[in-house]
């Protein structure tokens, strides 16, 4: 990588900051021969790297289009008002944002074995009784035609680095010496993102027989395309108000109203693996609002303090510091789903059917209803539902973190410090989601919560 910028005064008021950044990830590779393979869906083949005509990186193109751009402007209305912007690329290089992604993790490198039944805690024999395994030679062509029922993953040959475009736009505005208050205007726009697509999965109704896969080459098992080129979205209005340390006191409270849009954040593969334009839909993780305010407060007593600097009452009021943080936000989105075997639709899930607009009852615990049941609906036979992703929201939670400090000095340059912590300090229940799935006789009841309050005492030694 390399990278490039200047920061400049274009006038007493105006500031600048431009950069540019370049980077260059290779193609993932195995360090030896047959050390890695990719599943070919077009010609059903699997391709070991560095064997005959296949070449050690599976084949898989070099992504050379990374230029990363960066410019930020700050500009001075005022001692006390100012205005800040920002643009900039970044590239995200995580385990599917390399350009080869992941090669390794299949046959022939690995192979599979079970024996006895899963989880069922019996000891099923000896490390004696395993079976014996004879290993597949690879061929001089490096082409193997795999067995039907072996699950694979795919790697495409172009496999853009995904990239994000964050930009931002801030008003800061100081009310008084210790006052400041911002408002801004916050996006990222998420390009190329990673996703998982089972290429084998069936039209409804034409169950195994119709897996393009099995169509082709009578493969009946799984095949997921491990690839990038979805698209995400980000935007939000934040605002915060700050009062910094004065006469013992320091809060902060920001509160930020955003959207988030993304395809199938919420699994790691599709509902519909047939349609991707259906998967699009607010972000597992969107929280419409979120209030949080956060303060620290010292006690004016003690020595080096307003009151009672000296005697007995001092050294017994003094020392104390009260932190806090308060958070407060709306409930995420969840789908409603349905059971995919009347759909017979093999590979995908499936979504219920969208009745009538939700209502939202409130009722929290096993037999009570969050939302009315009557919203959603069980599809026909041999059809995906047609309810959208994410159109049902969970509870919003609320939660107060408590501690108090104290400190004693011991002598001139040592002091102990004492805590007493409480996560959750009013105890208030952090219900979970409700069960979405119109085939269980749960749905729309939310049967778990979590967040209990904790407590927890410590002491430090500075010195």
């Amino acid at each position: 990588a390399s990278f490039v910028q200047d920061t400049f005064q274009a006038s007493p008021k105006l500031t600048i900051d431009i950069g540019m950044r370049y980077e260059l990830y290779s193609t993932v590779k195995p360090r030896y021969a047959a050390g890695a393979s990719d599943y070919d869906p077009a010609t059903n083949s699997l391709l070991v790297a560095g064997v005959g005509d296949v070449p050690l990186n599976n084949g898989v193109r070099l992504d050379t289009n990374n230029i990363a751009p960066r410019i930020g402007i700050s500009y001075r209305f005022s001692d006390k008002s100012v205005v800040r912007g920002g643009y900039g690329i970044s590239y995200y290089t995580g385990r599917y944002g390399f350009s080869g992604g992941t090669l390794c993790n299949q046959f022939p490198v690995v192979y599979n074995v079970q024996q006895g039944v899963a989880n069922d805690y019996v000891v099923d024999g000896t490390f004696g009784s395993l079976p014996v395994i004879t290993l597949q030679a690879v061929p001089s062509s490096g082409h193997i035609t795999p067995a039907p029922n072996q699950a694979f993953f795919v790697i495409p040959q172009y496999n853009p680095i995904p990239y994000s475009q964050s930009f931002s736009v801030t008003f800061q505005r100081q009310l008084k010496p210790n006052l400041s208050f911002d408002v801004a205007y916050v996006g990222t726009l998420g390009r190329q993102q990673p996703f998982n697509r089972e290429l084998n999965a069936s039209v409804p109704g034409a169950g195994s027989a119709g897996l393009p896969l099995y169509v082709l080459f009578g493969r009946t098992a799984s095949t997921t395309l491990r690839a990038t080129g979805v698209n995400s979205n980000y935007n939000s209005l934040q605002s915060n108000l700050n009062r910094r340390f004065s006469n013992g006191l320091n809060f902060t409270i920001a509160y930020t109203y955003s959207r988030a849009l993304d395809v199938g954040s919420d699994q790691p593969g599709f509902t519909d693996n047939l349609d991707l334009r259906r998967q699009y839909g607010p972000a597992s993780f969107d929280r419409t609002h979120v209030l949080v305010a956060s303060h620290t407060y010292e006690t004016p007593f003690g020595r080096g303090k307003r009151f009672l600097s000296q005697g007995v009452a001092g050294k017994v009021l003094g020392g104390w510091q009260l932190n806090g943080v308060f958070s407060m936000a709306t409930g995420t989105p969840l789908t409603a789903s349905a059971d995919s075997t009347p759909c017979n639709c093999p590979g995908n899930g499936n979504f219920a059917d969208a009745l009538s607009p939700i209502t939202y009852l409130g009722n929290k615990g096993p037999g009570q209803l969050w939302l009315s049941p009557s919203a959603f609906g069980i599809p026909g036979a041999n059809r995906f539902g047609n309810a959208g992703r994410g159109t049902i929201r969970g509870p919003g939670y609320r939660n107060y973190d408590f501690s108090l400090f104290r400190k004693f000095q011991v002598k001139e340059r040592v002091t102990l410090e004492t805590r007493v912590e409480a996560y959750n300090l009013t105890n208030t229940p952090r219900w979970g989601n409700p069960n979405t799935n119109v085939n269980s006789g749960s749905f729309g009841q939310i049967t778990g919560t979590s967040g209990e309050r904790q407590l927890q005492v410590a002491a430090r030694i500075l010195f």
